[in-house]
């Protein structure tokens, strides 16, 4: 996924809050890999942990200045995930990419590729619809 193609409006409260205290990438990472389950966040870290590999040390430890000793739940984000794999989509789509190549690329059907253009283009005609309508 595209973080520039997403809208940080969609995501829930508890992703909005790690972007805060993390950055998008970083937030975007703790989703990829604990979306869905709650994260113990110790209250310091080793040089090994998981969250250092996966984050690096500086955006680790802000993390534990931010929940250190607590469990919060890392939400999947999926209305904002989806939006911005959509928007990606139809972008490259409109770019010139082939719906096999996307179809190959995102693990999915042409015929997914193509609904996803035309619901995409529905969008993007009832928002200028409303703005000009």
């Amino acid at each position: 996924m595209v973080a520039d193609d997403l809208d940080t409006d969609l995501l829930p409260e508890m992703a909005r809050e790690l972007v805060e205290v993390i950055g998008l990438a970083g937030t975007l990472m703790l989703i990829e890999h604990f979306g869905g389950t709650r994260l113990y966040v110790p209250q310091s870290l080793p040089d090994d942990h998981q969250l250092v590999a996966l984050l690096g040390r500086e955006k680790a430890e802000a993390l534990c200045d931010r929940f250190g000793g607590d469990n919060p739940d890392i939400p999947r984000a999926y209305r904002a995930v989806q939006a911005a794999l959509y928007t990606n989509i139809a972008r490259a789509y409109a770019n010139g990419a082939s719906a096999r190549d996307l179809a190959r690329r995102h693990h999915c059907t042409e015929r997914w590729i193509y609904y996803v253009v035309a619901r995409h283009r529905d969008e993007q005609n009832t928002a200028q619809t409303r703005l000009f309508g």
